[in-house]
């Protein structure tokens, strides 16, 4: 009970912070006569949208790899949306726990859904890490300054580490942690694969999605589209593996707000932050919404 109430705490602070600079920082803010874009802003959504779309078909591509059963991709799209808001429900348990729910229907046992999920995490930060990485290895940005040939070696290694064989041992050693034993992946690595490019397909449409969501609050040129995408990518990467913090709340927000400053005023990449978090979850939202007469 402790921790939960500390965690909740440490998020407040950090957006008790973010709140004060921008409320500090409002004169600045309004000097840049910042005002909203809405063809930009909405067409962002489309993005995020197609991003939700990828996520479910590489979910359901994982899930096949591991069972050959048919699932529908309305179905993953309804499942895995409608799940996902359980991250934000102290626990960690409730989105595994909603999709076990549902797929127990279609012939999936709980030990194949945990570790479709637990695969689809561990390829959702793969791809993510290597979007960011291509993307400031060859950027020019000081973030990444003299670390390039070595940041280039780290992808073979992420690629062998989704091998099956790697997978397995990898998932051994979290169940021990976990004490908890997981199904044994059977999936070819040419499934495995497959997942994983959707899943990297997904981040260049959020990051894109992301880019326009910025442009239509502060334009920037169309160059900046992958830099943008890639910030996005880090700050969601590090804010998931914060798992002290319900969802990254406060932490994805304070990362963004520096990866942005990079690029833009600091007060204008503080509210860019704040707005991202929101923009992020009404699209989850919308994409749920859309999907919800699906059919169990």
């Amino acid at each position: 009970m402790i921790k939960k109430i500390l965690k909740w705490i440490f998020v407040l602070v950090i957006f008790v912070f973010l709140f004060r600079y921008l409320y500090l920082s409002w004169g600045e803010i309004s000097s840049y006569d910042l005002e909203l874009n809405w063809i930009p802003f909405l067409a962002s959504y489309l993005f995020a949208f197609a991003y939700y779309i990828l996520v479910a078909v590489g979910w359901s591509r994982i899930l096949r790899s591991l069972k050959k059963l048919n699932i529908s991709l309305l179905k993953a799209v309804k499942v895995r949306t409608f799940s996902d808001f359980g991250r934000f429900i102290p626990g960690k348990v409730w989105l595994i726990l909603g999709r076990i729910h549902y797929c127990k229907k279609w012939g999936y046992s709980s030990g194949i859904v945990v570790l479709s999920t637990f695969m689809e995490i561990f390829l959702q930060l793969v791809a993510a890490t290597m979007f960011f990485i291509l993307v400031f290895s060859f950027s020019g940005i000081e973030l990444l300054n003299g670390y390039l040939w070595v940041l280039i070696f780290v992808i073979p290694f992420l690629v062998l580490l989704m091998h099956p064989k790697f997978l397995n041992f990898i998932f051994v050693k979290v169940g021990k942690l976990l004490k908890k034993d997981f199904v044994r992946i059977k999936s070819k690595f040419a499934d495995i694969l497959e997942a994983f490019l959707i899943f990297f397909i997904a981040w260049i449409f959020l990051g894109v999605g992301f880019y326009l969501m910025v442009y239509s609050i502060y334009p920037l040129g169309v160059d900046y589209v992958l830099v943008l995408g890639a910030s996005f990518a880090l700050a969601w990467i590090l804010s998931f593996l914060a798992i002290f913090v319900p969802a990254g709340l406060g932490v994805r927000e304070a990362l963004i707000t520096y990866l942005l400053s990079l690029f833009l005023p600091l007060p204008v990449a503080a509210l860019i932050a704040v707005v991202s978090r929101l923009w992020f979850v009404s699209a989850e939202v919308i994409t749920a919404l859309i999907f919800v007469g699906v059919k169990n």
